[in-house]
Protein backbone atom coordinates (compact mmCIF):
# COMPACT_ATOMS: atom_id res chain seq x y z
CA UNK A 1 0.00 0.00 0.00
CA UNK A 2 1.33 3.73 -0.78
CA UNK A 3 1.79 6.38 1.66
CA UNK A 4 -0.89 8.91 1.09
CA UNK A 5 0.85 12.81 0.78
CA UNK A 6 -0.31 13.15 4.60
CA UNK A 7 1.48 10.26 5.64
CA UNK A 8 4.55 11.07 3.65
CA UNK A 9 4.52 14.84 5.31
CA UNK A 10 4.06 12.69 8.88
CA UNK A 11 6.92 11.06 8.17
CA UNK A 12 9.26 14.34 7.38
CA UNK A 13 7.43 16.30 10.35
CA UNK A 14 8.55 13.30 13.02
CA UNK A 15 11.92 13.46 11.36
CA UNK A 16 12.48 16.52 12.12
CA UNK A 17 10.80 16.70 15.52
CA UNK A 18 8.00 19.48 14.41
CA UNK A 19 5.25 18.52 17.18
CA UNK A 20 3.04 21.54 15.87
CA UNK A 21 3.08 20.16 12.51
CA UNK A 22 2.42 16.61 13.61
CA UNK A 23 -0.58 17.45 15.05
CA UNK A 24 -1.94 19.15 12.63
CA UNK A 25 -1.48 16.20 9.89
CA UNK A 26 -3.30 14.08 12.67
CA UNK A 27 -6.03 16.43 12.37
CA UNK A 28 -5.80 16.25 9.14
CA UNK A 29 -6.25 12.59 8.78
CA UNK A 30 -2.63 11.17 8.59
CA UNK A 31 -1.89 7.84 8.97
CA UNK A 32 0.16 7.20 12.46
CA UNK A 33 0.39 3.56 12.39
CA UNK A 34 2.24 3.34 9.34
CA UNK A 35 4.80 0.99 8.53
CA UNK A 36 7.71 1.92 5.89
CA UNK A 37 9.43 -0.45 4.09
CA UNK A 38 11.69 -2.65 6.18
CA UNK A 39 8.69 -2.35 8.91
CA UNK A 40 9.76 1.09 10.29
CA UNK A 41 6.80 3.35 12.00
CA UNK A 42 6.22 6.73 13.50
CA UNK A 43 8.11 5.61 16.72
CA UNK A 44 11.45 5.01 14.64
CA UNK A 45 11.22 8.22 12.65
CA UNK A 46 11.00 10.21 15.72
CA UNK A 47 13.76 8.82 17.88
CA UNK A 48 16.10 9.48 14.49
CA UNK A 49 15.21 12.59 14.17
CA UNK A 50 15.80 13.72 17.46
CA UNK A 51 19.54 15.15 17.84
CA UNK A 52 21.02 14.04 14.54
CA UNK A 53 23.94 16.36 14.69
CA UNK A 54 24.27 14.13 18.19
CA UNK A 55 23.98 11.48 17.37
CA UNK A 56 26.36 12.32 14.17
CA UNK A 57 28.82 13.22 16.40
CA UNK A 58 28.96 10.34 18.14
CA UNK A 59 29.24 8.24 14.64
CA UNK A 60 32.54 10.02 13.96
CA UNK A 61 34.28 10.08 16.85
Amino acid sequence: MQPTDLTIALQIALNQDDREQVSTLRNAGADIHYLREGGYGPLIDVMYGRHSDSRQAVLYT
